[in-house]
């Protein structure tokens, strides 16, 4: 009995440990002014400022609210401008769901979180009972993913490097977006 107590206690720290992380992921939208637009995870934002790692460079910028670059490991440089920031925050967490009812009506924003602890986010595509299509824009990949035994996992891919079978840590919905910056 002792031991179940344990093992109840350790599996409600985990849930409650991987909801905390999850619930502080935002995805962040950044369009250039020479018309590319990339899709980000906010590391930090203040009143002032925001930082985000670029999915498809994994290069790390700062923006201040005049939309400014402040801090670069990419190829746009400190001191450049752009044109729009918007972030989407973390809405609702459907990983310990059998099966997913998300209303499709227009763009639902999804993430994922994969077993290795790598955060994307994509556009719902399809929703069938315990499957669900996600396409992730910054790769130009799709997933399929499956929940077999209440564990998510990929079930088939087009263009993606996670291979058949690899686990989820959670599987969210994110908000609206709000407008961090939006230029003239």
């Amino acid at each position: 009995m002792k031991t179940f107590k344990i093992w109840c206690l350790f599996a409600v720290s985990c849930l409650l440990v991987q909801n905390l992380y999850s619930q502080d992921i935002a995805m962040v939208t950044v369009a250039f002014n020479d018309g590319s637009a990339y899709f980000g995870k906010k590391l930090a934002i203040t009143d002032n400022t925001i930082r985000v790692e670029f999915l498809h460079s994994h290069s790390v910028y700062e923006f201040d609210k005049n939309g400014t670059i402040l801090f670069s490991t990419g190829s746009y440089k400190v001191g450049d401008k752009v044109k729009m920031i918007d972030v989407a925050y973390y809405k609702e967490s459907y990983f310990n769901e059998q099966s997913l009812t998300i209303p499709q009506t227009g763009v639902v924003n999804m993430g994922v979180v994969f077993a290795d602890g790598q955060v994307y986010f994509g556009i719902l595509e399809q929703v069938a009972g315990n499957q669900f299509t996600i396409y992730f824009a910054h790769t130009g990949s799709k997933y399929d993913m499956i929940n077999q035994d209440g564990k998510w996992m990929v079930n088939w891919t087009d263009k993606g490097s996670y291979p058949l079978g690899f686990q989820l840590l959670d599987i969210f919905e994110l908000d609206e977006p709000e407008v961090f910056y939006f230029g003239s």
